[in-house]
């Protein structure tokens, strides 16, 4: 029987890295908004928040990439994506080609 706790630890850790990713840029815009509340609208608060903000842009599709190319433990396949058929690794609750539960360890 194998025991795949070791790459269900991993899913979580991108899980929580998209997560944060894509949920984040809403405090980081409100951090822009109090930094040009508190230094002025200028050229460089505005540049330094563009440079920011496109950064965690990139971050955020980089991390949901990795998490929707997740490899099922059993099989190696992507774990909710077939060619035909896209769900992905966030909202698949089982493999979409070798049937394995979502944080099953057989």
């Amino acid at each position: 029987m194998a025991d795949y706790s070791e790459q269900w630890r991993d899913y979580r850790r991108v899980r929580n890295e998209a997560l944060l990713a894509v949920f984040g840029i809403i405090p980081l815009g409100l951090l822009g908004l109090l930094l040009q509340s508190l230094f002025g609208r200028s050229r460089v608060t505005g540049f330094v928040m563009a440079v920011i903000m496109l950064a965690w842009f990139f971050t955020a599709v980089f991390t949901s990439a990795r998490l929707n190319l997740w490899q099922c433990p059993r099989c190696g396949e992507n774990f909710g994506n077939k060619w035909w058929y896209r769900k992905t690794a966030l909202i698949a609750r089982r493999c979409v080609h070798c049937g394995l539960a979502k944080f099953a360890n057989s």
